[in-house]
């Protein structure tokens, strides 16, 4: 029910102690903040003392934002942050906060503790998520821009409090100030109805239109257009449908074109709504104009050719991101993509299936998602697409395949032929050196007597050949065909990531929580936390993974880390290294505890204040960190991991362990002692 949540529990539960079983928390109302009376409807106005986040000098508190900021609203708002930190080896008491402070124009509401908030999603279904909330008021006749700061109090003194803001939000006397409806049918009536996305974007530019909604109320495909120049208001542009819809890019032989619609805070609305990159490579986030983001809420967004599809004979993953900027996905239902939410400031509730290559690798909010069937394993095999030989009168004869793919044929080591294989727009349509056919007739046809070449498979691009398990990459040293077939393939080398800590350069990750995410059927390193210079204030907690190709792929954690907790996850198939050997460092703020995984591995010298406690494994072996317990295996640790039910079994009930976080994946309160992982029974 809208306004209201679940408390926290944690004070009932610690008095009962034991194992005695504890009632869910009853309902308890949501506190609501009205701005302080100096608030004149301008942004910052009721602020005496604007409140300042402290330069990082040890370790803070993680902390992030729940909601889309910029939303109007006319009434009031729900608004809240998912936020933690380690209490001295722990997150059970409050999440490791004393306190989370709201300051709203010059208001302040401290919320003591987190708990369970209930509303309805854009598609109408009740959704419950856990966090720090409260609520935010319009007051009475008087409208404009409210700034918000949320400020993290954590529980343990030696570690500094954490500002994040400001953060607008709109109280309105009315919800969207310009409505329009798109038809592709209707005659146009200016100023009400459109024909198109573009046409009716162009309108409300030219208006000055600050929080509108455009309303698709006719059924079918529509071309995602432009507002003409880079434009953004003070909220959203709301597209939503009454009538299933799809936004697609032309189908044409103009070259790949990414959507660009150049408005600044689009918000694509409800399940009608179906965004499909069949024929776009990405959506650009401009730079200019608002700092608005990319709000997909309750939409779904695909790739109508399938997640096992080439374009041009190559991959979709061509650019560094499918949705430019750090958008917002709140409850979408996402298919058959590839870099799904990758550099997201907020993944809330999604559902993703039968994606590839990357998921979310550099977002800052990942929570309550589900994932299932994730899966790059097509494009990386090798696709037999064609044989050489040669059996003139050289003494030796041999191949090189140099990058872009230059192809260099060889006698007695003498270069005798040279082809460069093209990869862009104007290659394909030339159609003489973008396909494996055009190397094949390079050979037979150019080189001379005695090389022959036969076409086995043309379906992927020539730049993709490559000698067997190279997945596409070059193979500079000559390859002996004389005499002999030889066998080239395509494939592409493609590394599949289910979280990664993006490599910043030269600016330390921080501030980053991923957890109440569930994954099956991954084909993924889950949890990689790679690159330079390092992590401060991250925590992964509640997570469940199961992988169904476990060999090679393993769970990292690499780099300097300052207050990285990593805490009651469940691997059931994928192992958790830990590179010494390679540039990983703790601190005294960091925790790893209460995980199941296959293997737990520590390579190199292990830090001499790193907290790693209480974790289960499968088997131990001489990398296995002291403390850790074994036993079982994925079949008889939980319940179903397969189907996604994570509960724990076996060796996991008869190795309680003292719980470091008081709710689990499901949202049950975990007893004193409970079984590593992510679901408490």
């Amino acid at each position: 029910m809208a306004g209201f949540g679940y408390g926290y529990g944690f004070r009932k539960y610690a008095r009962r102690g034991g194992g005695d079983s504890t009632p869910p928390p009853a309902p308890v109302q949501i506190a609501t903040l009205e701005p302080d009376a100096a608030w004149d409807g301008t942004a910052g106005s009721g602020f005496a003392v604007v409140p300042v986040d402290p330069e990082r000098l040890t370790a803070k508190p993680a902390m992030r934002l729940m909601v889309a900021p910029s939303q109007h609203f006319t009434e009031d708002l729900l608004v809240g942050v998912m936020a933690g930190a380690n209490d001295s080896g722990s997150m059970l008491d409050t999440m490791g906060l004393d306190h989370v402070t709201l300051h709203l124009e010059g208001a302040q509401q401290i919320i003591p503790e987190p708990q369970f908030a209930t509303f309805d999603d854009a598609n109408g279904v009740p959704r419950t998520y856990f966090g720090w909330w409260a609520r935010i008021r319009k007051p009475v006749g008087l409208a404009g821009e409210m700034q918000a700061y949320f400020e993290a109090v954590p529980r343990d003194a030696s570690m500094q409090n954490r500002v994040i803001g400001p953060f607008s939000f709109h109280a309105s006397e009315v919800l969207h100030d310009i409505e329009v409806e798109v038809a592709a049918t209707p005659a146009e009536v200016p100023g009400s109805r459109y024909k198109s996305i573009g046409a009716a974007l162009l309108y409300l530019r030219t208006q000055g239109a600050q929080n509108p909604r455009i309303t698709i109320v006719e059924a079918g495909d529509y071309v995602m257009g432009s507002a003409g120049a880079v434009y953004g208001g003070s909220g959203y542009c709301t597209i939503t449908a009454s009538a299933p819809v799809n936004i697609v890019g032309p189908d044409s032989s103009a070259s790949f074109v990414a959507f660009r619609p150049l408005w600044k805070g689009l918000r694509f609305h409800g399940s009608d709504i179906t965004i499909d990159f069949r024929y776009s490579p990405g959506l650009i986030h401009e730079t200019g104009g608002p700092a608005r983001q990319f709000w997909f809420d309750g939409c779904k967004l695909t790739n109508s050719a399938g997640r096992e599809s080439l374009f041009r004979k190559n991959i979709y993953d061509g650019a560094s991101y499918l949705i430019g900027g750090e958008p917002i996905f709140t409850e979408c239902s996402t298919t058959n993509l590839h870099r799904a939410a990758i550099g997201a400031e907020l993944a809330r509730g999604n559902r993703l299936t039968q994606c590839w290559s990357d998921a979310f690798n550099g977002a800052n909010c990942v929570v309550y998602n589900e994932i299932e069937d994730f899966d790059s394993r097509w494009f990386r095999e090798d696709v037999l697409a064609m044989t050489l030989s040669y059996s003139g009168p050289a003494t030796t004869a041999t191949i090189e395949g140099w990058s872009s793919r230059i192809f260099i044929a060889k006698e007695n080591g003498v270069e005798i032929g040279r082809f460069t294989v093209g990869t862009g727009f104007n290659d394909w349509l030339g159609g003489t050196n973008f396909s494996v056919s055009n190397v094949v007739d390079w050979i037979n046809e150019d080189l001379p007597a005695g090389w022959t070449a036969s076409l086995v498979d043309d379906s992927r691009r020539a730049a993709q050949l490559s000698t067997q398990n190279r997945l596409g990459l070059a193979f500079t040293a000559p390859v002996n065909v004389k005499d002999v077939s030889l066998n080239l393939y395509c494939a592409w080398d493609i590394h599949a990531d289910l979280y990664q800590k993006q490599d910043s350069g030269s600016i330390v990750e921080e501030n980053v929580l991923v957890a109440f995410n569930k994954g099956i059927g991954l084909s993924a390193q889950d949890i990689f936390m790679f690159g330079t210079p390092g992590i401060n204030d991250m925590l992964v907690w509640n997570n469940a993974f199961a992988n169904s190709e476990p060999v090679g792929d393993r769970s990292q954690l690499n780099a300097a880390h300052s207050h990285v907790v990593i805490a009651h996850n469940s691997w059931s198939t994928q192992g958790v290294w830990l590179r010494g050997d390679l540039t990983y460092q703790t601190d005294a703020y960091c925790l790893l505890a209460n995980n199941v995984a296959p293997e737990l591995r520590w390579y190199g010298t292990p830090e001499p204040d790193a907290a790693v406690t209480g974790n289960h494994v499968q088997a131990v072996d001489a990398l296995t960190p002291p403390g850790t317990t074994s036993g079982g295996n994925k079949n008889n640790l939980f319940v179903s991991e397969a189907s996604g039910n994570f509960a724990p079994k076996g060796a996991l009930l008869s190795n309680l362990k003292p719980a470091v976080v008081l709710h689990d994946l499901n949202g049950s309160i975990r007893q004193a002692e409970s079984p590593a992982g992510a679901v408490a029974a």
